[in-house]
């Protein structure tokens, strides 16, 4: 039975996908992010932090026991299930065998993600998805790895592949004042969107 580690379950959420969703959170991300806003997502295994245990395990079914309760604003708004993080990739065989059975549910399926994952997983975990919400945060290679600690290349790649599988993407780009603000960025990031089918922002 696949297990993964969540650091929160946010019910009632308006702003992970369309309709009225239930935002599961995943632990670990490859990232490091300058402006984390959940730094306490970034290792994967459960902490205490400030006294509080961050973090816990929890089983496929459990987790769709938790989402059968809020089928009802579900249905009635269009909404359904955003799995976010941290990286969500970054537990990929819990991510994948929660898609599946939430597929078997019938919940929409939504995925927040930085796109930072290889691209034979990106394949197989859109399949299991209907919308994947994307992060991208500065198109500058050297200044993407300064801020964030990683490579820019494999991100786009992956944002492409995505586009080319005709899957719906939304992009989103945190505006961090002194650091992608500029109208150089935004400019850049505009016209790599526009060149894509498929991509909203």
């Amino acid at each position: 039975m696949a297990t993964g580690i969540i650091f929160d379950i946010k019910r009632f959420a308006i702003h992970d996908g369309p309709g009225i969703r239930t935002t599961v959170f995943l632990k670990g991300c490859p990232l490091e992010c300058w402006w984390c806003h959940n730094p306490e997502s970034r290792e994967r295994e459960p902490a205490v932090l400030d006294g509080k245990q961050v973090g816990r395990e929890i089983a496929v079914p459990e987790l769709i026991a938790t989402l059968e309760r809020d089928r009802p604003f579900h249905d009635e708004s269009g909404g359904g299930v955003t799995f976010s993080g941290g990286e969500p990739l970054a537990q990929p065989e819990f991510l994948l065998a929660a898609l599946a059975a939430c597929g078997e549910g019938e919940f929409h399926r939504a995925v927040d993600s930085t796109g930072h994952a290889p691209a034979d997983l990106l394949r197989r975990v859109a399949a299991e998805t209907e919308l994947f919400l994307y992060d991208l945060k500065l198109l500058d290679p050297e200044r993407h790895l300064r801020y964030t600690g990683r490579e820019l290349k494999p991100i786009l790649s992956n944002l492409r592949l995505l586009a080319e599988l005709d899957k719906p993407v939304e992009i989103r780009v945190p505006v961090i004042p002194g650091v992608n603000d500029d109208a150089a960025n935004i400019e850049a990031t505009g016209r790599f969107a526009a060149e894509l089918e498929n991509v909203t922002g």
